[in-house]
């Protein structure tokens, strides 16, 4: 601003004396007899702005050309200093551009994965037995960031009505289907747990839900806390938890069933014991297998 623009006139006038001087010096070895009177006129008026300069600066000629040399670097310094600046600046704006061109083409892949999300999960959902439930997903334009220009919501509606934030309403048995879906849609995890997955369910729906569970545990491990008799059949391994006591103080064992166990934990969950259910249970862990 005014002070570099101050300091660059002091640097130009102390160069401009400089030369002066050195002309001067190099006339007076040539003829020092041959001076007229003008020429030294010309010499005092130099040797007066010397003079003044060293008064004002309070220092020897030779430091203040020192100084004003340093000055000179300085100001060059700070020139390429603002010229890096608008580079930068430029740089800046053509990132900022591209950065926002290809939030752009993000979002348009986003909402087209959305609108085929939702059309995957409702189709599951109906196969697990939430005829009227859906996913809805939100994109809406936020601030830049490094995930693009979108703000991702997940609505559920789990009756038809209007679709709200998940957390809010959708019930244990339902949020676990609706994961259960999106687990046969996107990439899998190692491992995924199901806890009331059949809740709500009898029936044809518990057979389905079986059957999709199979589907599931073909690219991952699936454990499912049960109490359906059809999700109790398709498992490959299975345990059962009892509560036991010992001195008067329970505790609770976990224990793996044995095939033949397994027939009669499957005919105990479907509600009676008998010779003929225990053939139904058997029926039902192949009918759920194959």
């Amino acid at each position: 601003g005014e002070i570099a623009d101050g300091l660059e006139e002091v640097v130009e006038r102390l160069t401009e004396v400089r030369e002066e001087i050195r002309e001067i010096v190099e006339e007076i070895r040539g003829r020092v007899e041959d001076l007229s009177p003008d020429e030294i006129d010309r010499v005092n008026e130099i040797l007066f702005k010397v003079q003044s300069v060293e008064r004002r600066y309070r220092k020897p000629f030779e430091e203040i050309l020192k100084e004003a040399q340093r000055m000179r670097d300085e100001l060059s310094s700070t020139e390429d200093f603002e010229r890096r600046i608008e580079e930068l600046k430029e740089e800046i704006d053509t990132l900022e551009s591209e950065l926002r061109n290809r939030a752009g083409e993000l979002s348009v892949k986003r909402r087209k994965a959305a609108s085929e999300l939702e059309a995957s999960v409702r189709g599951l959902l109906r196969e697990l037995n939430l005829d009227r439930a859906f996913l809805s997903v939100r994109v809406e334009e936020g601030g830049v960031s490094r995930y693009g220009v979108d703000r991702i919501t997940f609505l559920f509606s789990s009756h038809g009505e209007e679709p709200k934030p998940l957390g809010e309403v959708a019930s244990g048995g339902e949020l676990t289907r609706l994961f259960l879906a999106l687990s046969l849609i996107l990439p899998p995890a190692e491992t995924y747990v199901f806890d009331e997955v059949d809740t709500g369910l009898s029936g044809e729906a518990s057979l389905r839900l079986a059957k999709v569970l199979r589907r599931v545990s073909r690219n991952m491990q699936v454990v499912v806390i049960t109490h359906s008799a059809p999700v109790c059949a398709a498992g490959d391994v299975n345990f059962i938890t009892e509560k036991r006591f010992e001195d008067g103080k329970p505790y609770v064992v976990v224990r793996r069933l044995s095939p033949e166990e397994k027939v009669r934990e499957v005919t105990r969950l479907m509600g009676i014991t008998t010779e003929t259910t225990m053939r139904g249970a058997e029926d039902l862990i192949r009918l759920v297998r194959t």
